[in-house]
């Protein structure tokens, strides 16, 4: 019964806090929902212990948000205007779509409701693999959903993506087969802390005393990230950095208004394509890079290159780079299976300090003292 109080007293703060934040007024004020948070890509309104979620774009570029209706199980669903989803909870069996999904519910500790995944042998998580291997996980497709499978295992909500209008055909043939889907666009977000507190809207599916922990979690996220960017922020240089390798006869690079790039600036480097305002991806001409990327101090995340070699093997012209000739070549591979899953797209998400923190040992190796990489690793010769 105290432990009720607390958390009930507790969340009243963190919404009376979050309304003296927010001045923004919510489409649900008129139905007594408040809002309780708000982000660039989604929204969580709540009234007494039933909360409403928008998802501002489903897709990149979606014109039209997605609303659900989130309320207690003892409770019936209530007509809301513009809300055609309605999700009881705390819900249990789920199936996820992307890595990151994971990296958000085992942050929660409710990694053991997983019992279905896309592609499970691409995911990182030990304990998720130990519970593939015995059974407890389920394949539910690659390309496309089994849907006779989702149905079969009666889940309560299956947290999906969609890159394009296209791909929200199978995911409305789900629901019309009485499958719950959640749409998921934190890849959207291009601010690493936003991104992370993506964290918030996992929490609600699981009540009161996870969103609190969401906030315990994502408090202690922020301050030390925001201490890492402080301590390399005093630093006169500033090294350049480019990003990426060349695939089928182009070379992508992160935007200038991108997640990426926030990373880079965040960790007190220059980034050489940053006067791109794309928050995307860029295509560019090999030779286009070869040209400005000859000079820079560093280079990162070259694909699954193991080293510097394997780089030299697939295009010599590559030897005339200085990160290259210096050795300052650095990879995000360093926690990855022989599957190819990769850690970094999975705990890195909902863990960007960590992320920042290797990036400030790569580029000012005397700000944080010696310690060792996390996510990346320097490419041997």
């Amino acid at each position: 019964m105290l432990r009720s109080l607390k958390l009930a007293t507790a969340f009243l703060f963190l919404s009376l806090l979050y309304s003296c934040e927010n001045e923004h007024q919510g489409d649900f004020q008129s139905d007594g929902f408040e809002l309780l948070y708000e982000s660039d890509e989604y929204e969580i309104f709540h009234r007494g212990k039933e909360f409403i979620l928008e998802v501002v774009h489903p897709y990149p570029g979606a014109s039209t948000p997605e609303y659900y209706h989130l309320h207690p199980r003892y409770m019936e669903a209530l007509e809301l205007e513009n809300v055609t989803h309605h999700i009881p909870y705390p819900i249990d069996g789920i199936a996820i779509s992307s890595t990151t999904h994971l990296g958000f519910l085992e942050a929660l500790g409710m990694g053991d409701r997983i019992i279905g995944a896309n592609n499970p042998q691409l995911f990182y998580s030990t304990e998720f693999n130990e519970r593939f291997k015995n059974g407890e996980i389920r394949n539910i497709g690659g390309a496309k959903f089994d849907e006779e499978l989702l149905i079969k295992l009666n889940i309560d909500v299956l947290f999906a993506f969609a890159l394009s209008p296209s791909d929200l055909g199978s995911i409305n043939d789900l629901r019309e087969s009485g499958i719950k889907v959640v749409m998921i666009s934190e890849f959207l977000e291009a601010d690493p802390l936003k991104k992370a507190k993506w964290l918030k809207f996992f929490a609600v599916f699981f009540g009161e005393e996870k969103l609190l922990k969401s906030n315990q979690l994502l408090n202690a996220i922020e301050a030390q990230y925001l201490l890492i960017k402080d301590a390399v922020a005093s630093q006169e240089n500033k090294p350049t950095v480019m990003m990426g390798y060349p695939w089928k006869g182009s070379w992508h690079v992160s935007g200038g208004a991108s997640y990426q790039a926030k990373f880079f600036r965040d960790a007190g480097a220059e980034y050489i394509w940053s006067d791109f305002d794309q928050t995307g991806s860029v295509p560019l001409d090999i030779e286009v890079v070869l040209k400005k990327g000859a000079n820079t101090d560093f280079w990162l995340n070259p694909g699954d290159k193991q080293s510097i070699s394997q780089i030299l093997e697939s295009n010599d012209n590559f030897s005339s780079f200085s990160a290259v000739k210096q050795e300052q070549v650095y990879s995000n591979y360093a926690r990855t299976t022989a599957l190819g899953a990769n850690d970094a797209w999975e705990k890195g998400v909902v863990r960007p300090d960590l992320i920042l923190a290797d990036l400030a040992t790569i580029f000012h190796p005397a700000v944080l003292g010696e310690r060792e990489l996390y996510f990346y690793k320097q490419l041997e010769p």
